[in-house]
């Protein structure tokens, strides 16, 4: 996110050093005297002096406790899970500030011996905003928001949703994990249990025009702003490439899409915003020699009604107690989220990966009265845990991705002076597995 300067002019080289280069700079200042052919200044010679003008000062919106403990649990995410990467972002929804951006395997700028392969390793990529993944199951949620605000549903509206799901134009019929008998759900059902089938007839309802409407109102095909550097604007097809009549229901559970883990976390705090999307940035003002000030003013813009939001937040509150997300519980705070499992897509082979998977949870706390949004995504984790009397697989959103999720919320919210709610625990239940 700093980024790294040139060892020489102290010129910089990426992220925000980068970025605000000219800004931090300054202008250096010049002295013109004249001198005997000793060298030495002649008393009372010509002597001209231009002061230099010191650059401008940067103060970021990131809290050094928070981003601490956040680079702390990505680097041990990598070990716990056996991820090939790790990233968190902590957003507080209301400002648009960015409390926290880590990635990992991370480098040390201060050794430059080892740059060369830190590039190499993918190791100084701010992975929060220049790596895209197919969010999966944590994009369901503009789905159901989206049929919600438009009134094609509500929560409590229910049908009958079959087991597999045949779509024309796709070989294989849609299927939920682990689920072999179709039975009568409601939205809210859906979305606490990740139903692919049911999210699928719920976009069925609600239309490609209008789903890929939404789709552009929460953010996504486009950066989130210009204050962070290295962004990039993730891919969101015209919906008139949505040619193929598959095109609208793999989209409705994430695939088809590209997106930043900075994109999720803004995305996700619309809904903790009543409705309001925030520009994310990292600049909270830049401080001028002469001790003027320009303050960050982030663009602001509706998404959804504060109707829909507060449902949303409800619904995400229900996937954590009751359904795929109850790893990501808190003690003492009320937390909502979603889970995210998708195939990794592999650019060079043209193909999904049969063994690699993106792992992710994106959550609200408190969800009552939001403070903070958290996005962790894992790229690739492998392995199993043991859990109560069974064996559940890392690979999964809600296994590998969740728990952190919980770590990282808590220690933000305590460094909030955030205080924990009367009686609220959570349950001993088996969790069940992500989609």
């Amino acid at each position: 996110l700093l980024g790294i300067v040139q060892q020489d002019d102290q010129s910089g080289l990426e992220g925000l050093e980068a970025l605000y280069n000219d800004q931090l700079t300054g202008t250096p200042g010049t002295k013109v005297l004249e001198r005997d052919p000793a060298g030495i200044p002649i008393p009372l010679g010509e002597l001209q002096i231009e002061p230099a003008v010191a650059g401008v000062d940067l103060r970021t919106t990131i809290d050094r406790e928070i981003q601490h403990f956040a680079q702390q649990a990505a680097a041990q995410a990598i070990v716990d899970t056996g991820a090939q990467a790790a990233t968190i972002v902590v957003y507080a929804p209301a400002s648009g500030e960015i409390l926290a951006m880590a990635s990992a395997p991370t480098f040390d700028p201060n050794d430059r011996t080892a740059i060369g392969e830190s590039i190499a390793a993918g190791a100084m990529r701010n992975r929060a905003v220049t790596d895209v993944y197919e969010p999966g199951s944590t994009l369901k949620v503009v789905t159901v928001a989206a049929a919600l605000d438009s009134a094609v549903v509500t929560p409590q509206t229910s049908w009958w949703v079959p087991a597999a799901y045949d779509v024309e134009g796709k070989e294989d019929p849609y299927t939920d994990v682990k689920r072999e008998e179709g039975r009568q759900m409601s939205v809210a059902e859906i979305l606490t249990t990740s139903s692919n089938v049911g999210t699928i007839q719920i976009q069925e309802r609600l239309g490609n025009d209008l789903h890929h409407e939404y789709l552009e109102r929460f953010g996504l095909g486009q950066p989130t702003g210009d204050s962070v550097p290295g962004e990039v604007p993730g891919l969101l097809r015209p919906v008139d490439d949505w040619v193929s009549a598959t095109a609208g229901a793999s989209t409705a559970i994430g695939y088809r899409v590209d997106v930043t883990a900075l994109q999720m976390a803004a995305l996700f705090g619309t809904f903790a915003n009543n409705g309001i999307w925030v520009e994310p940035h990292v600049v909270s003002e830049m401080i001028h020699p002469d001790g003027s000030r320009d303050v960050t003013v982030p663009r602001q813009r509706p998404v959804v009604s504060e109707e829909t939001a507060q449902q949303m937040r409800e619904l995400l509150q229900g996937v954590v107690e009751q359904g795929t997300g109850s790893r990501a519980a808190i003690d003492g705070y009320a937390v909502g989220g979603k889970t995210g499992t998708t195939e990794k897509f592999l650019p060079e082979q043209g193909a999904y990966s049969e063994d690699d998977r993106i792992a992710s949870f994106i959550g609200i706390a408190p969800i009552d009265n939001p403070e903070i949004v958290v996005a962790v995504v894992l790229d690739s984790p492998h392995g199993e845990i043991e859990e109560e009397d069974r064996v559940v697989e890392l690979q999964f959103g809600g296994v590998s991705a969740a728990p952190i999720f919980a770590r990282v919320a808590e220690a933000a919210l305590q460094a909030l002076g955030v205080a924990p709610e009367v009686g609220i625990s959570p349950e001993p239940e088996v969790a069940s597995d992500d989609e």
